[in-house]
């Protein structure tokens, strides 16, 4: 069930507010444990809990294995999701040990997607999983050590499921901590099947965990086992060898460092200011902490796909998830200072960081006129790593126009810009692309458009046939990432719609359509490596009356990907399983597009499992040492 998103936030904050409260109570109660199940004398939480775990098992059928251990993930049944609660879940406040457990992952909905391209789901919300999920731990000797809590991220890229996995807690059958599975310790998997003939099957497996020596790891897995990426990794058939050991340079479990996005642009000037102090244009800025000093605020992680990508902040119905402040120079003279929500996004271990003002704050003799205006975007995007040089990608927008620059030693390029990020996506841009395909919905509405057979015309607040889409704000947005330039509007988190749109529905399509009914529906707005998707999710129908077919089912996706001005990818999955992907062009449909890439079923929720291949079994290169130590 859905519910209002201030009153879901305002829980979280009196949950979080009471844990100082709580942590008195407990201290007050150690040790006294609670009664068992069968009433015996009282016991830690967390050995009641593995009391109940009868189905978890180190041969179970959604077992994996990864260096010193075996993972087998459980659900409870008790509290499926009730992640604010989870802050504290073995402790003796705010958490119901389940009554019942059974094996297997926990699937949410995705925040966002672009199908057939790709799907975003999980992450975090004021430091609060989104997508929660315990797993039993076994040793090598398929003993249990205890129990793991993890925040989870899916991101399906073109049928292709990554699986990232944050430790969030862990704990041995007495309570205490596990050392060698710490809090923020990073786990991801992306099981990739290309639609190559011959190519074999592969997965990568990597690992940032500072209990464990080397703390980053990284494998590819194929058939014929797990080779380390420290070496060239052989492929089978015959196709070569791959050279990946940069990836061993991303350490997802670190803490992101915004400022890794401007080391190109500190100039000598701005050293007289701070070590952390850059100049962009006419403004040199010194980020300052909450508590006044200067540096950054800590990241509120999203959610990624390491060693890929990761993203921090984000914008979640209007509330950023990571602010930060700067005072504003002209020169080495302070003008005053402003207020900026801030995304961070890692590529292949470059950083890019925006930041978009929100206020400004003149200081004494200034106006406001000596400061950057409120909305004006600026976004960077170091390339160093790339071997290029010192260099950096720097986009800025105001709400009327946009630039993008590659800023080298020896001079500027302009390049093209992406999108204006000051603004939330349009989702009119692609569904435009379709209805100048199908000419003959404009007897119903210039906006009108048909997939499947039944054709959809925006509906107004006022129930009568809207002239203009409605507004989609912005969700993530990092548009100098390149090549991805990526910006998500809209979508659906924590329980909550982001973006909405209203539709009539039509059986047929021009002037012979009759309508049917109207529905509600989630919309999600992509711009992703320069094309654009608008995906809407069926939330809500009313039929007609007297209308003998009925609205597509709540949960029917639809996704229209504007590939060029008038040739789009048209997409709709329905919750009974039913996928059609067709290519359309000013000539009709081009063909299925399904018969090209992997299949994605937008409509199902994301399972964790689909991401780990059967029989998982990956030993790290620290597992000999970390057995011998381990007291299990």
């Amino acid at each position: 069930m859905t519910e209002n998103c201030t009153a879901s936030r305002t829980r979280r904050r009196r949950r979080r507010a009471a844990l100082a409260g709580e942590a008195l109570i407990a201290a007050a109660v150690v040790g006294l444990g609670v009664a068992h199940l069968d009433g015996a004398a009282p016991v830690h939480p967390l050995s009641a809990l593995l009391h109940l775990l009868t189905a978890a098992s180190p041969t179970g059928p959604d077992a994996f294995t990864i260096g010193p251990y075996t993972f087998d993930p459980f659900t409870d049944l008790d509290c499926s999701y009730c992640a604010e609660d989870r802050i504290d879940p073995f402790g003796v406040s705010g958490f119901s040990i389940p009554t019942e457990t059974s094996e297997g992952w926990t699937t949410f909905s995705p925040i966002g997607s672009a199908a057939p391209l790709f799907e975003l789901g999980g992450g975090t919300d004021s430091g609060i999983p989104l997508a929660p999920q315990f797993l039993a731990v076994f040793n090598s000797s398929g003993t249990v050590v205890g129990v793991i809590d993890v925040s989870n991220v899916m991101a399906t890229v073109i049928g292709n499921p990554n699986l990232e996995m944050t430790i969030v807690g862990s704990w041995l059958p007495d309570g205490a901590p596990i050392s060698e599975l710490p809090s923020g310790a990073v786990y991801d998997i992306f099981n990739l099947n290309l639609p190559i003939p011959d190519f074999p099957p592969l997965a990568n497996v990597y690992v940032a965990n500072p209990g464990m020596s080397p703390t980053v790891q990284d494998f590819i897995v194929t058939s014929s086992g797990a080779q380390n990426v420290d070496a060239s990794v052989v492929l089978p058939n015959n196709f070569g060898t791959l050279d990946l050991q940069n990836l061993l340079n991303v350490n997802a479990a670190a803490t992101m460092a915004p400022g890794d996005a401007f080391t190109g642009l500190q100039t000598t000037a701005d050293s007289s200011i701070s070590a952390d102090a850059f100049t962009i244009g006419a403004f040199t800025f010194n980020p300052i902490l909450s508590s006044g000093a200067v540096g950054y605020n800590t990241i509120d992680f999203l959610g990624g796909a390491p060693p890929l990508l990761d993203l921090g902040g984000g914008i979640i119905d209007g509330s950023s998830l990571l602010t930060q402040e700067f005072d504003v120079y002209s020169g080495t003279t302070e003008v005053g200072s402003i207020d900026t929500n801030e995304i961070v996004a890692t590529f292949l271990g470059m950083t890019s960081t925006e930041f978009t003002v929100t206020s400004a704050t003149p200081a004494s003799g200034e106006t406001t006129a000596d400061l950057p205006a409120v909305g004006t975007v600026y976004d960077v995007f170091n390339v160093s790593p790339l071997g290029i040089g010192d260099d950096e990608i720097v986009y800025i927008a105001t709400p009327t126009s946009a630039t993008e620059t590659l800023v080298t030693p020896t001079g500027d390029i302009p390049l093209p810009v992406p999108f204006n990020a000051a603004i939330g996506p349009d989702m009119g841009t692609a569904l435009a692309a379709l209805s100048a395909n199908q000419p003959y919905d404009s007897v119903i509405s210039p906006l009108a458009f048909t997939i499947d057979g039944l054709t959809f015309a925006p509906e107004s607040s006022t129930g009568a046939l809207a002239t203009a889409f409605n507004a989609v704000p912005i969700t993530v947005t990092a548009p100098a990432l390149v090549p991805l330039d990526l910006q998500i509007g809209g979508g659906y988190a924590d329980g909550f719609t982001l973006a909405s749109q209203e539709f009539f529905v039509y059986e047929g399509s021009g002037s012979t359509a009759t309508n049917i009914g109207s529905l509600n529906s989630i919309v999600t707005v992509t711009n992703l490596l320069g094309f654009t998707s608008t995906e809407f999710t069926v939330s809500s129908t009313t039929e007609a009356s007297g209308a003998t077919t009925a609205p597509p089912a709540v949960g029917t996706v639809y996704d229209v990907f504007k590939l060029a001005p008038d040739i789009v990818n048209v997409y709709s999955a329905t919750p009974t399983g039913d996928v059609a992907d067709t290519l359309i062009t000013p000539l009709g449909p081009l063909f299925d597009v399904n018969l090209l890439i992997p299949g994605i079923d937008a409509a199902a929720p994301l399972n964790p499992g689909d991401a780990i291949p059967s029989g998982l079994d990956v030993a790290s290169a620290a597992a000999s040492v970390l057995g011998a130590l381990l007291p299990f």
